[in-house]
């Protein structure tokens, strides 16, 4: 999705233009390129253009210069390696641009101390960039042995995707914002996770952290969805435009006023934002083993940021198969084989905190955000704490089926209520009795099944179930305290 953000903004000067289907001319390429100035900055005195603006047939070839364009960036820890945007624009009858790049350049960014690239052996992209929306209508990337790539101080995450594709719409929607959808599938995805010992305090003994972990993963095929409702392109646009005027950190901070008041204009900048995917056919390879399913996937969606919001997440995993001989025999009756678990967040102030946020900011000094400044700002994130909820969620094993619900109020005074249901423990403690007399380690976890067993109140489908309350009080099973 980055790439198309990026030939997006690169375009941004085209909602000022009239975008009537004409024969090129260097007079043309000419006022483009002047048009540009404002979204990739206007060069200083001897040096060389930020944009290159020539005909193309009936469009144009237009490069920007990412690097330059967006140095002020680095006032917020964000850096951007050299990377040349080239791209063809074409205008069409009905006032929108066609948008074309077969840009197959490596991006590599940096936040803060992580980093990330992406690069690709063949790329093409073809979008329609509408000047109304200030976004694209319609667009395509297609990619072949795509590489991206993630590291931090403790953890590095590699992935290769043979062939991926990217499509989406964008419609207009309430107040001059757009509402934009988006699918991505892949033939396949084969990857590592590194992970790292973090460094010992300056302070700390001389000796060298233990070795990290690695895990490795494959797929056969990935595909996934992308929705941003009501995304105010152009107030996003200004801070573009913005940092394009600011190409550097002390400019940024000597500008910060202005800055705040385009970054508390925007605010909220979208209502709401969801993506999910899957991965079908997944391997993991561990140290003590290889792990499999048939498919494993998540879910995750935000909304309200200009008010009350809430949150959702969900993960799934079907068909799951642990290392045989890692795990002891007694162990095969209690390890997930499926897995669905979906976790809400309701009761956050988004725009608030965001807003808190851009007050405590101070660019001129060292430290632009103090722990203090950040704890009051999460306070203002969750003034009341919030609601924590689990969803309508589900464990299965070769014994168990386990379904759970239940809500949580965070904050001072914490509590709440969880709902557990279960079939197949009966089956499950006389296997594990079967095995106690010559495994002790069956007989360690024998015996507080039986005790849950005995704390629960039978259904009358032949299921047990457990309200679990806590918070005020001593912790209850079924309305009886726990001793």
């Amino acid at each position: 999705m980055l790439r198309p953000l990026l030939l997006g903004f690169a375009a941004a000067a085209l909602p000022i233009l009239s975008a009537a289907a004409a024969p090129a001319t260097p007079e043309e390429a000419a006022r483009l390129s002047a048009l540009l100035d404002r979204y990739v900055g206007a060069p200083a005195p001897g040096e060389a253009p930020r944009e290159t603006v020539t005909p193309k047939g009936d469009g144009y070839a237009v490069t920007v210069d990412l690097k330059r364009s967006l140095a002020g960036l680095d006032a917020l820890g964000v850096g951007l390696d050299p990377y040349t945007v080239a791209m063809t624009l074409t205008p069409q009858p009905d006032g929108t641009w066609r948008v074309q790049s077969d840009d197959t350049a490596p991006l590599a960014f940096h936040v803060a101390d992580q980093s990330f690239s992406l690069s690709a052996k063949a790329s093409s992209f073809d979008g329609t960039f509408d000047p109304k929306l200030r976004s694209f209508s319609t667009f395509k990337q297609q990619q072949t042995d795509a590489i991206s790539s993630r590291s931090s101080p403790t953890v590095a995450q590699t992935s290769t995707y043979p062939a991926v594709t990217l499509s989406g719409t964008g419609a207009a929607a309430d107040g001059g914002t757009v509402t934009t959808a988006a699918t991505v599938a892949s033939t396949g995805v084969a990857g590592q996770f590194v992970f790292r010992p973090a460094a010992p305090p300056p302070a700390a003994a001389a000796a060298p952290p233990p070795g990290g972990t690695t895990l490795d993963y494959r797929a056969t095929s990935t595909h996934g969805d992308l929705g941003v409702d009501r995304l105010d392109a152009a107030k996003v646009l200004d801070l573009w435009a913005f940092f394009a005027a600011h190409p550097s950190r002390d400019s940024v901070a000597a500008s910060q006023d202005e800055l705040k008041a385009l970054l508390r204009a925007g605010l909220p900048y979208l209502a709401a934002f969801r993506q999910g995917g899957a991965l079908d056919a997944v391997s993991l390879t561990t140290p003590m083993g290889v792990v499999t399913a048939r498919s494993v996937g998540f879910a995750l969606d935000a909304s309200g940021f200009g008010g009350t919001g809430k949150a959702g997440l969900g993960l799934t995993a079907a068909d799951l198969v642990v290392p045989q001989g890692q795990l002891p025999s007694w162990s095969a009756g209690l390890v997930p084989t499926a897995v669905d678990l979906r976790f809400g967040l309701d009761g956050f102030h988004a725009e608030e905190a965001a807003k808190a946020a851009v007050d405590a900011v101070d660019l001129r000094k060292g430290v632009i955000i103090t722990p203090e400044q950040k704890e009051q700002v999460g306070h203002v994130f969750l003034p009341d704490g919030g609601t924590l909820t689990m969803q309508p969620s589900h464990i299965a094993t070769k014994m168990l089926d386990i379904t759970m619900n239940g809500h949580a109020a965070l904050g001072a005074q914490p509590g709440g209520e969880v709902t557990v249901t279960a079939k197949g423990l009966d089956r499950e403690i006389a296997a594990l009795q079967a095995q106690a007399a010559t495994d002790p380690g069956a007989g360690q976890v024998l015996s507080p099944l039986v005790l849950a067993k005995n704390l629960a109140k039978p259904n009358p489908d032949g299921s047990l179930a457990w309200v679990i309350a806590f918070g005020h009080g001593p912790v209850t099973v079924n309305g009886a305290p726990l001793q």
